[in-house]
């Protein structure tokens, strides 16, 4: 009996160590998504904000899979409307979107416009309860230098993705709207390679 007890316990702690994992595959393999999340209607599904040095990894990575999913993607070579100041373009386009990626990397440390992205989406999640902020590290966020006050208390209050998850895709999607039948919107791969090379 005190066998039995005790295998039951390490079954449950087991279970409860790799639950985000077993979440994430259960949506992904079954539909089954035991949390429902308040949505609101936005524009668009998710807004990416990166550093242009990154873009290459954010195209290969989330842009092009997301956008083969369905989801409807704003990003600012692409989205962004020409003539309006950048710091109104970005406050939009975070508005518009019901989630928020956050490409972490020293090169996003490095720039104040991607600063400027982070606090943006940070206001709104604290703000508004159906808008999530999601945080995608390319390196580990304790090696990066610099880092703002704001972005490393973050990091260290919330659960973070690393680019290398052997589960990437599956917690991504976990994570996502559910997926709207958008297929006529999605841009084509000419307009995604077009996007102008220029930090915004």
């Amino acid at each position: 009996m005190f066998l039995y007890i005790i295998t039951v316990i390490v079954i449950i702690c087991i279970v409860w160590y790799f639950r985000y994992e077993l979440l994430a595959i259960l949506y992904v393999k079954y539909g089954i998504k035991l949390s429902k999340d308040k949505e609101e209607e936005r524009e668009y599904d998710v807004f990416i904000a990166y550093s242009q040095d990154d873009f290459k990894f954010v195209k290969n990575k989330l842009l092009d899979p997301l956008e083969r999913s369905a989801f409807k993607t704003c990003i600012p070579e692409r989205d962004f409307e020409p003539g309006d100041f950048k710091s109104q373009n970005i406050i939009k386009g975070v508005q518009a979107s019901r989630r928020t990626i956050i490409v972490l990397s020293q090169n996003f440390i490095n720039s104040g416009w991607c600063q400027f992205k982070f606090a943006q989406s940070h206001l709104k999640m604290l703000d508004d309860e159906s808008f999530k902020l999601l945080l995608i590290a390319t390196e580990e966020p304790k090696m990066l230098e610099n880092v703002p006050k704001v972005i490393n208390n973050y990091i260290k209050s919330r659960t973070y993705l690393m680019e290398n998850d052997r589960l990437f895709w599956e917690k991504l999607l976990y994570q996502m709207p559910n997926v709207r039948d958008r297929t006529d919107d999605v841009p084509n791969e000419q307009e995604v390679s077009e996007c102008q090379e220029t930090e915004v």
